[in-house]
């Protein structure tokens, strides 16, 4: 075959490969403004959409659904886990790794009651705020409670302290923060109800 017949060739063919390529990104383009559809939605940084009433009220969201969480949303769960440690100076006291606190979230998105809705909503929220404040402001934001708010734990905002940041505080605190206050192991890391301080799960230091 001759450049020229070759160049021809190319050429009768290249409308076909055209049409392909186009349709291929055309089906990719629809595919992405799907994806930005479902999770667009999110990115509000208003306190207006934070306080923001949810139908369920303060009750766990789709515990019947279960799944796996993206990486990039345990990302953000985990900056959520790591200021607490820093705000809270715990962090150096805790026993919870990255891979520890990723098999706990598996645990807790793949049985019911799942808190895969909540720990997603909580991953979108925190990367609308960063990308509006930054990461530090961000994560204050997640802690703060406007003054005179009704029905906080109703809200998004409520159900992030809820189903994310409250557990991760005492999941936290059993896995060796309590040493931060004044508390030692007693017959390993065992939890119990706060509401009695006289029973608390460990015991005082002037108590070892």
């Amino acid at each position: 075959m001759t450049e020229k017949q070759a160049r021809a060739e190319g050429h009768e063919r290249s409308p076909e490969l055209h049409r392909r390529d186009f349709l291929k990104a055309g089906s990719l383009a629809a595919l992405g403004l799907l994806f930005r559809h479902e999770t667009v939605w999110a990115c509000d940084a208003s306190m207006a959409f934070l306080l923001q009433q949810l139908p369920k009220g303060e009750s766990m969201r789709s515990p019947e659904k279960v799944g796996s969480l993206r990486a990039k949303d345990f990302h953000e769960l985990w900056s959520i886990f790591t200021y607490i440690g820093r705000r809270w100076q715990t962090g150096e006291f805790s026993n919870v790794t990255m891979r520890g606190l990723r098999a706990v979230v598996r645990y807790k998105t793949t049985l019911t009651p799942s808190y895969l809705t909540e720990y997603k909503e909580a991953a979108e929220i925190l990367r609308c705020l960063k990308a509006e404040l930054g990461e530090q402001k961000a994560l204050e934001q997640l802690f703060f409670v406007p003054q005179g708010a009704t029905d906080f734990f109703s809200s998004r905002l409520g159900h992030v302290r809820r189903f994310v940041i409250t557990e991760f505080i005492r999941y936290q605190v059993l896995q060796g923060a309590f040493r931060k206050f004044g508390y030692v192991n007693y017959r390993g890391f065992r939890g119990g109800k706060y509401s009695d301080p006289s029973r608390l799960p460990y015991r005082g230091l002037h108590h070892a």
